[in-house]
């Protein structure tokens, strides 16, 4: 349970901007926006999370003086339920998007790409002769076909529930699923290892029966 909305905000974050920035980096391919997108895409992919998780820690306790380590404000006693929910929504708020900037610049590439791909079929430059609208043009015939790799991915998103979080919460001292793994490793904790092995093993199978579901809502001929 710990894991989980570190998790859950991450995603949420790497698939709610990626899309929008790869798909209008596509539609005005080569121009400024692409141009800049692309730089900094590469710029964040080649950044080690290691090095720029300090970098954030450093800046934001020495710009607004707080505590960003943990899950929640060591001393904090009793205080009203407001004041805990927001004090660990703060802790939830740098790692989640630590997790999410190096996914959103990968996936980012993924969308332009894909989106590329798509725009230079027949049926996409039919549609534009026909006189359509670009915005149906983009987002109903182009998008749609666009998606079906991401549902893929997307499957495979769970399992980094574990994988993913280690470097994470090991340096945020977050006590979740990716830092337990880590440590059993370090002391040869074989059942704790087993586990955590199981439940990553699950979690694959739970994200590709999820991909599967989803091919049926992104692609009508696809049934069971």
């Amino acid at each position: 349970m710990n894991s989980l909305p570190l998790f859950i905000v991450g995603t949420i974050l790497t698939w709610t901007l990626s899309f929008p920035i790869g798909i209008r980096a596509a539609i005005h391919r080569g121009g400024i926006y692409d141009r800049s997108t692309t730089f900094l895409s590469y710029l964040l992919i080649s950044i080690p999370g290691f090095f720029f998780a300090y970098i954030l820690i450093i800046l934001v306790v020495n710009r607004f003086q707080v505590p960003v380590i943990g899950m929640e404000t060591f001393g904090l006693g009793d205080t009203s339920w407001v004041r805990m929910v927001m004090d660990r929504v703060w802790h939830l708020l740098l790692p989640s998007v630590l997790g999410a900037v190096g996914g959103i610049a990968v996936l980012t590439r993924y969308v332009r790409g894909q989106m590329l791909e798509v725009e230079g079929q027949d049926y996409v430059r039919t549609a534009k002769a026909k006189g359509l609208p670009a915005e149906q043009v983009h987002y109903k015939h182009a998008l749609r076909n666009a998606l079906l790799p991401f549902v893929t991915m997307f499957g495979l998103v769970l399992p980094g529930l574990i994988g993913g979080s280690v470097i994470i919460e090991s340096i945020f001292s977050w006590p979740g699923l990716g830092r337990i793994m880590y440590e059993a490793i370090l002391a040869r904790d074989y059942p704790v290892i087993l586990t955590v092995n199981f439940i990553s093993a699950v979690l694959v199978l739970i994200g590709t029966f999820i991909s599967d579901v989803l091919y049926l809502v992104v692609d009508p001929r696809i049934r069971l």
